[in-house]
């Protein structure tokens, strides 16, 4: 009788462990995963907050920072859903932050590129002139299209190449770069300026 009470207890305590090892494996598969993704945005997040970032938009990336730290944390703990929940939170917050710089990023663009063409405006008979303006332009169309869209990376994307063209007018021309201009070129090239 007594052996059957402990095979019963064995045989619970196997088919509970069947059910949570799978969940458990999952939770950590999805919390590596997320840590993989959170990491490898989180470069291009600091160039767009370091380069054009408010105060606020700069506590909130502190803010994150300090989640993806926590989360890896939680990992090496074995606590995998916890460190879901903060990656997730952090993703939140990244994407709260991006729908703020994407505004900014659009009228930096806008001001760019009608500057620019100012200044150049006797060289547009130039066709290499020209179709810089026009590619500019067009990109930047598309930022405001891809802002409509609510992808606000899209946005920063599409004027980042927008800037590209407008500012390379000054190399299609053999001018210097202007210096308030720089930190658009480093942050093109996904470096933050003066580093």
């Amino acid at each position: 009788m007594r052996n059957k009470s402990v095979l019963k207890a064995i045989a619970a305590m196997g088919i509970a462990l069947m059910f949570t090892v799978p969940a458990f494996t999952s939770d950590m598969a999805e919390a590596e995963s997320l840590r993989k993704r959170c990491e490898k945005e989180g470069k291009a997040f600091e160039v767009c907050v370091a380069n054009f970032g408010d105060e606020s938009e700069k506590k909130a990336f502190l803010d994150s920072v300090k989640k993806l730290k926590l989360a890896k944390l939680r990992i090496t703990q074995s606590k995998y859903k916890e460190a879901i929940d903060l990656y997730n939170d952090y993703l939140k917050l990244q994407r709260k932050t991006y729908d703020s710089l994407a505004k900014k990023y659009l009228d930096r663009t806008k001001k760019i590129n009608d500057e620019i063409a100012e200044v150049f405006v006797e060289n547009i008979d130039d066709p290499r002139v020209d179709k810089y303006f026009k590619m500019a332009y067009r990109h930047y169309n598309d930022a405001k299209s891809g802002g409509s869209s609510g992808n606000p990376v899209l946005v920063i994307e599409a004027c980042r190449r927008s800037k590209e063209y407008s500012i390379g007018v000054y190399g299609l021309l053999g001018k210097p770069i202007p210096d308030m201009y720089k930190t658009d070129v480093a942050d093109n090239a996904g470096r933050i300026a003066g580093k």
